[in-house]
């Protein structure tokens, strides 16, 4: 599941968490600190944070295989793109010439909204299939604390580097997803 997400996503999501690592491990004012997240290699604190990343999504991924929680498994992704539509609807204005730039022009409160509803529908469904009766909640809280993570990145990302970036947005999908991720697979385990 790892693999195919970084070959579907080019791996531009896990880039990104290693951009913005470096970026903020540089103690440097913003602008010189956002050079540092466009250099291209990594160094070492976004290596090690992207690595970091990918354990644990391989992680919690594997205690949902265990477990058979296929559509959970399914929702998560969804969840942490959710996150990144609503991170970029609080940054659309002021957003710097990045990728992001046209995203956030998208991402009105409508469309967020928008987002979120059909999230919150397909959550509720992979809850359901996965298990009934204690899934559905499960799922919608994954996507609860995905939006959690949007609402608080958002803010102070632009409190210390200004307008959102690609990088920044992508680093908030993934910090979504990890949370959407701790959610359905370490819930369970505590109620056991």
């Amino acid at each position: 599941m790892v693999a195919l997400d970084l070959l579907l996503t080019g791996a531009l999501h896990a880039d990104a968490v290693a951009d913005v690592a470096d970026g903020i491990a540089s103690r440097r004012p913003p602008d010189p600190a956002l050079v540092t997240c466009r250099a291209p290699p990594a160094a070492a604190v976004g290596a090690d944070t992207g690595a970091a990343t990918l354990l644990l999504r391989f992680a919690w991924l594997a205690t949902l295989a265990t477990e058979e929680l296929w559509t959970l498994i399914a929702a998560v992704p969804l969840c942490g793109r959710t996150a990144m539509v609503v991170a970029l609807s609080l940054s659309a204005t002021g957003t710097r010439a990045s990728l992001a730039r046209g995203f956030a022009q998208a991402a009105t409160p409508a469309v967020s909204a928008g987002a979120i509803a059909l999230a919150a529908l397909a959550c509720l469904t992979a809850g359901r299939l996965a298990a009934p009766g204690s899934g559905e909640g499960l799922a919608l809280a994954a996507l609860a604390g995905a939006l959690a993570v949007a609402v608080a990145c958002e803010p102070a990302w632009r409190r210390r580097f200004g307008p959102l970036t690609g990088d920044a947005a992508g680093a908030t999908g993934m910090a979504a997803e990890l949370a959407a991720l701790a959610i359905v697979a370490l819930v369970p385990a505590v109620e056991a």
